[in-house]
């Protein structure tokens, strides 16, 4: 399924089959999800999308196939998981949850969860609206706001292993700059 890969996050997924009898032909193939309820037989072929159901999960896809003389397979099959959640559970923490800084270097904790495919990249605003490069997901981070004394708010956002994005969460401390009155 969609060439060994693990995870996906569209139902639309791509076979890639193979069978072969060593005294007739393959003629027909059957698919099911739940090895119990299978397609009507249809022309074999190599390839073959195929439509997965239900909320996201590990899905499995049976095949059959059957020969020239009307002897089907034992089923085989294989599996995926379907994720089409993104990361729950966002948090972020500037400087173990300080109410204010002099230091316009905040140390960031930050975590998430992902029940399927796992947790790939996080990036981080200082804005609201750009956004530094995707970048493996790590417990703590440094990062460099403004210099001017004021409310810093960093932005935090999630994407787990298919892409699947989670809405940003922020946490704001107050900065003074040492330097000014």
């Amino acid at each position: 399924i969609n060439d060994d890969q693990p995870w996906t996050n569209n139902t639309n997924v791509s076979l890639t089959l193979g069978a072969y009898d060593n005294i007739t032909s393959i003629v027909n193939m059957s698919f099911s999800e739940n090895g119990l309820d299978w397609t009507a037989w249809e022309d074999y072929n190599d390839t073959r999308d195929f439509n997965i159901t239900g909320p996201s999960g590990t899905k499995y896809v049976f095949f059959s196939v059957l020969d020239e003389t009307g002897n089907s397979a034992v089923p085989i099959y294989d599996q995926i998981i379907l994720d089409q959640l993104a990361p729950t559970n966002l948090q972020i923490e500037i400087n173990n949850g300080s109410a204010t800084t002099e230091n316009n270097v905040l140390y960031l904790t930050v975590s998430a969860t992902d029940v399927h495919s796992g947790l790939k990249e996080m990036s981080f605003s200082t804005d609201g609206g750009n956004w530094t490069a995707w970048e493996p997901v790590a417990i703590n981070k440094w990062v460099v706001v403004g210099d001017v004394t004021g409310d810093k708010t960093v932005w935090l956002r999630v994407r787990d292993n298919v892409n699947n994005t989670a809405a940003p969460v922020s946490a704001t401390i107050l900065y003074h700059n040492p330097n000014s009155p």
